[in-house]
């Protein structure tokens, strides 16, 4: 039922954005854009993808290695197969299919690995907030925008406090484990004593995957790590930028990625489809780039994602002779 919930809930989300970026647009001004683009510049988007991709992994191992020492390959092979799950299930289910995925590959708990991708999300969250307060504060917008900038501050507040809450939740478990053990265990009462038994062997393993936040090098070294990583995947969408001809400022390309990245950690329909576009033609709308235009840049740029990690994560999942309902159907608490 939960998960039928998540993909109701997506479905809606992304009904709603769809329309929202329908609204905005002429199809024949979008098209022919799409028409006029420069599409070499998509060659030096696409290797830009693959070295995210390879940041992910690299840094993704310095938050499990504390855990169990995984080869590259298979942090690397994990990457791939559950970006390219996020791609085709809905409701980010692959956010599950990436530790997963892992604990086939490298042997080791998926609980555990699980925290890490937590870890990750945190300190993603973190970094795109602080590059796009950063721009808030140094940057003038014009005041024929100041509508959607209060929208997008007042997401951005809101999404700063949940991350706050998790850092507070993630420390506690970490630091005074037992204690906070107990307090959540007592919420656990409220399930069958077969629920509540699985419920504490996940959290129990679930804090062994936090053991990275007591070192404060591989934290500072984390932290490099996601300023490297989005720098880069806001370079690529500078070259899509390029291939429509647009010319913005730099930071418009942090901007598109801080807004659509938050945006898409709601639940979503497969490939964050409808957020994506509309998401991105909002920040594109802060430095006066028609909405047409910006429509065209957003259907490239997702679908260049889209379908570079698609094909790759596939060719992984074959690799490893997994499917997509095994990996689904493996027991989190081990």
């Amino acid at each position: 039922m939960g998960k039928k919930l998540l993909v109701i809930v997506g479905s809606l989300i992304a009904l709603f954005f769809l329309y929202l970026f329908f609204e905005k647009i002429d199809w024949s001004e979008v098209l022919g854009a799409m028409k006029r683009a420069n599409y070499w510049w998509l060659i030096p988007n696409v290797i830009a993808i693959f070295i995210s991709m390879i940041l992910r992994a690299w840094r993704w191992g310095v938050m499990v290695n504390p855990i169990k020492k995984c080869s590259f390959y298979g942090l690397y092979a994990a990457t791939m197969i559950g970006f390219m799950a996020s791609n085709i299930l809905p409701a980010r289910l692959g956010e599950f299919v990436r530790p997963l995925s892992l604990g086939k590959i490298e042997n080791i708990s998926r609980a555990a690995a699980m925290a890490t991708t937590l870890v990750e999300r945190v300190f993603d969250l973190l970094t795109l907030l602080a590059l796009f307060v950063i721009i808030l504060l140094f940057k003038q917008f014009p005041e024929s925008v100041a509508g959607d900038l209060a929208h997008l501050k007042t997401a951005g507040w809101l999404f700063l406090g949940v991350t706050l809450l998790a850092v507070i939740v993630l420390t506690l478990l970490k630091v005074r484990t037992a204690a906070t053990l107990n307090a959540l265990n007592k919420i656990l009462h409220i399930f069958p004593s077969r629920i509540r038994e699985v419920g504490n062997q996940i959290l129990v393993k679930f804090a062994s995957g936090l053991e990275v936040l007591s070192d404060f090098r591989a934290v500072v070294k984390i932290t490099l790590q996601s300023a490297l990583l989005w720098i880069v995947m806001a370079l690529s969408n500078y070259l899509i930028f390029l291939a429509f001809d647009m010319h913005p400022p730099l930071d418009a390309s942090f901007v598109v990625l801080a807004v659509v990245s938050v945006g898409i950690m709601l639940p979503n329909a497969p490939g964050f489809i409808g957020p994506y576009q509309y998401l991105t033609v909002l920040s594109l709308s802060l430095y006066d780039i028609h909405a047409d235009l910006a429509a065209a840049c957003s259907i490239v740029m997702w679908a260049t994602q889209y379908l570079t990690i698609t094909i790759a994560g596939l060719y992984y999942l074959r690799k490893e002779h997994l499917s997509l309902k095994q990996v689904e159907e493996e027991e989190v608490d081990d």
